[in-house]
């Protein structure tokens, strides 16, 4: 009545039954449900959030999730408005899972098959594989801030209370935590008061405490200035609180390492330092690709344009591209090379001892008539190929065949400019399915778009976590 809107705006709205794109995982019943589906950010590859189950996650753990409109009555109407609660509130329904085998990431709770839980009653413990060949991300909602990552080859225990449940990071109200007269600090006669805590965070589950035997990411929202030093703390029950060390603001949020869930705080010391990028990039500060940049600078892989500058927005040639690939996968170059790989790789050229090693690989083919074209941009197809031959996964093919190739109902590798027919679409199909790539906020992925210098980062983080 009165003409508000009951979605909010911007909002698209599917209808799933059982199985979808790809084809759900183990546990598919067949149930359905309704889910939104809010696109945000540039491109799906600088990790827009999409909510809903992921292309591997089963059709039973579809839920329905309520957006705030911005009202609207009248000709005029409402734009989408943007939930108060993205970082407090998340769905009652978990997403059923089993060890993750690419990178994923839910908007809601997951929760191990039991199948996949081992009992210890000796010990009564129960444990279970989190992930296996990726990285699996829980966040409350798509609008959220807060997120819990989980790396690669990772094991969870928790109590015999445990039921296979891992929540994701919500924000608590401070006074519902703290006392007024503030908790104690183990070790300390000092007590954590409210006044000087700028948020508290818990996550995991709420029966048992969960520990895991690699250490897991918190990314924690808080409303302090850049660059503001922090005290982390945790606690088990929200009452007596362990000291874990400090941490800086960055982009609005800090990041809790831990090898345990339970409560989580951040207090004020109001120091402030100034806030660099530690590879040393004036450019990557508060851009989306600056963590992945970071960890293949700090791997070595690449270094900047300058000795302060990266470039992220930068398209990537096919040289460049040709020497990441062979030093992310650790293939074996020689000092020089002798003999030309292509009629256009000079022997004394910079790259051509790169383009040798790739071409004696299989990696690179060249683009016709004995040329390579090392100075040319090189598009998203072709540089996903490289990379995805450079790390040497058996399974492209295979995957291919079993979830797209001669199915009569496919015409295209779930984004509408990748056509089955492509020769890029087994590459595209892979990297989609194992979480390594996501693509533009329309739907499509762009394959002949160039791509560049941070979506390049990303692509090769996301891959060396699969084959870690």
């Amino acid at each position: 009545g009165g003409g508000a809107s009951l979605i909010g705006a911007s909002t698209a709205i599917s209808f799933r039954i059982g199985s979808g794109i790809n084809g759900a995982s183990s546990g598919t019943t067949g149930t359905f449900g309704f889910e939104t589906q809010t696109n945000v950010g540039g491109t799906l590859d600088a990790d827009a959030a999409v909510t809903g189950v992921t292309l591997t996650a089963a059709a039973t753990t579809t839920t329905t999730t309520t957006t705030t409109g911005g009202g609207g009555g009248g000709g005029g109407g409402g734009g989408a408005g943007t939930s108060s609660t993205s970082n407090t509130r998340t769905s009652s329904l978990a997403s059923t899972i089993t060890a993750v085998t690419g990178n994923q990431t839910f908007s809601r709770p997951v929760k191990l098959e039991s199948s996949s839980i081992t009992v210890d009653s000796d010990n009564n413990t129960k444990s279970a594989d989190v992930t296996k060949k990726g990285t699996l991300t829980i966040k409350p909602n798509s609008k959220s801030t807060t997120s819990l990552t989980i790396p690669p080859n990772t094991k969870v225990e928790g109590s015999e209370k445990w039921d296979g449940k891992i929540s994701p990071p919500l924000v608590k109200t401070v006074r519902n935590v703290i006392s007024s007269k503030g908790d104690a600090i183990e070790g300390t006669k000092n007590k954590l008061n409210r006044a000087n805590v700028d948020v508290i965070i818990e996550v995991g589950s709420d029966k048992t405490t969960l520990t895991f035997n690699n250490k897991v990411k918190v990314q924690v929202p808080v409303n302090l200035p850049e660059g503001s030093v922090v005290n982390l703390y945790s606690s088990k029950e929200g009452d007596v609180w362990v000291f874990l060390g400090t941490g800086k603001v960055v982009n609005g949020k800090v990041v809790v390492e831990t090898d345990h869930l339970s409560y989580f705080a951040v207090e004020k010391t109001g120091d402030i330092e100034e806030v660099k990028d530690t590879a040393g990039f004036t450019d990557t500060v508060g851009h989306w690709a600056k963590d992945y940049i970071q960890q293949i600078a700090d791997l070595g892989i690449v270094s900047g344009k300058t000795e302060s500058t990266f470039a992220p927005n930068d398209q990537i040639t096919r040289a460049e591209l040709t020497k990441i690939a062979v030093k992310a996968f650790g293939i074996s170059v020689a000092p020089s090379v002798s003999t030309s790989p292509f009629g256009d790789v000079l022997t004394g050229a910079w790259y051509a001892a790169y383009v040798d090693a790739a071409k004696k690989e299989g990696i690179v083919q060249g683009v016709g008539k004995g040329n390579f074209a090392p100075n040319q941009p090189i598009t998203r197809a072709a540089a996903l190929k490289i990379l995805l031959g450079a790390a040497a996964f058996s399974d492209i093919d295979s995957n291919f065949e079993s979830s797209y190739n001669g199915k009569s109902n496919f015409t295209y590798v779930f984004f509408p400019d990748v056509g089955v027919a492509e020769w890029f679409a087994k590459y595209v199909a892979y990297a989609k399915d194992f979480g390594i790539v996501g693509g533009y906020s329309n739907g499509d992925f762009k394959p002949g778009n160039n791509i560049t210098r941070a979506e390049v980062a990303k692509i090769v983080t996301k891959v060396l976590e699969l084959v870690e």
